[in-house]
């Protein structure tokens, strides 16, 4: 049995890989499959830390893996390391009083976590910080909203990236703009990554919390 897991870098201004944002395939068509964000995730966290070496796919760099807002509140992902994975949290997400409690023990915890495809939404702005990342679509955010968010939050130490960036022209500008990280097509499209594996069903603890374990089996088996 194989597991499949897509892997787009993440690269600094030097055009230097800084990170992998890792995404959930389930067959050798490198595309979404037709599954909820809930049991996508839960997958790749068993297949990639429960029953993989993850430090062979991603060689030494950190990680990006998006959490929708159930797992978050369910714990997930205070049982993955803190090192090697950066929280990303999902556009769709509602950003209420039991998701902030969330996003300020993680915090508190020591992970570090991105908001994606932000939507330069107020009601985001007690999030602010005790988050470290700000991700950028450039397919749905325009450049002048980019530039007076950056400009506006200057008093926070956060960290911007600019994805879906599609041509050298975008990267120049959100270069000029202060944003220090980068993704997208224009640098590289994510690389599919075929593993053997066992059956989700059954898990491995290896070295993880049985915490970790529970939660997965808990999201898959709905």
């Amino acid at each position: 049995m194989y597991s499949y897991v897509a892997r787009q870098p993440i690269l600094d201004r030097e055009l230097k890989t800084h990170a992998y944002e890792l995404l959930f395939r389930d067959s050798l068509d490198n595309v979404f499959p037709l599954i909820s964000a809930q049991q996508a995730t839960a997958r790749l966290v068993a297949e990639q830390f429960l029953q993989q070496n993850i430090d062979q796919l991603l060689g030494g760099y950190p990680c990006f893996i998006n959490f929708p807002h159930s797992l978050l509140l369910d714990g997930l992902a205070e049982c993955l390391p803190q090192d090697k994975v950066i929280i990303e949290i999902l556009e769709d997400a509602e950003p209420d009083d039991a998701l902030l409690a969330k996003v300020i023990q993680l915090n508190q915890l020591g992970y570090r976590m991105a908001l994606d495809d932000f939507t330069l939404s107020v009601a985001w702005d007690r999030f602010l910080p005790y988050v470290h990342i700000i991700k950028f679509d450039l397919r749905a955010t325009p450049l002048a909203s980019i530039e007076a968010f950056i400009e506006s939050h200057r008093h926070l130490p956060l960290t911007y990236l600019a994805e879906k960036v599609e041509n050298k022209v975008e990267f120049e500008r959100m270069k000029a703009l202060g944003v220090a990280l980068f993704q997208g097509f224009f640098f590289s499209r994510p690389q599919l990554v075929q593993q053997t594996t066992s059956h989700p069903d059954q898990l491995l603890v290896m070295h993880h919390e049985p915490s970790l374990k529970h939660l997965i089996e808990k999201v898959l088996h709905k």
